[in-house]
């Protein structure tokens, strides 16, 4: 009968298998915090772009302004009370054409 070794028994050939998934780990996480970084990056630029290029617009109509004059009395006194009015339209529409242009951000371009 021949000896049995230790390096041919069932046992061993789990373990070393779970040592290998373990060390395989290792570059595992490596590439995982690759692609995280990357992604960050990506958000960043992302945030950055609508920050400069795209953030927000406000379009206003005409406004008129009326300056007022007014004499009340204060005090027994006649003074002159200076203020501004500001009218605005009732009804009013915009037309508008937009041209989206393809733009490039990064280091290398």
């Amino acid at each position: 009968m021949a000896a049995f070794s230790v390096f041919h028994g069932a046992t061993f050939k789990v373990l070393g298998i779970g040592f290998l998934a373990l060390l395989m780990l290792i570059p595992l996480s490596m590439v995982q915090s690759l692609v995280s970084e990357r992604e960050g990056r990506a958000h960043e630029a992302a945030g950055q772009i609508a920050s400069r290029w795209g953030a927000a617009q406000s379009v206003a109509g005409p406004v008129l302004v009326v300056p007022v004059k007014t004499w009340p009395m204060r005090n027994g006194q006649q003074v002159i009370a200076e203020s501004n009015e500001f009218r605005l339209p009732d009804t009013m529409s915009f037309s508008a054409e937009l041209k989206p242009d393809m733009r490039r951000y990064g280091m290398y371009s």
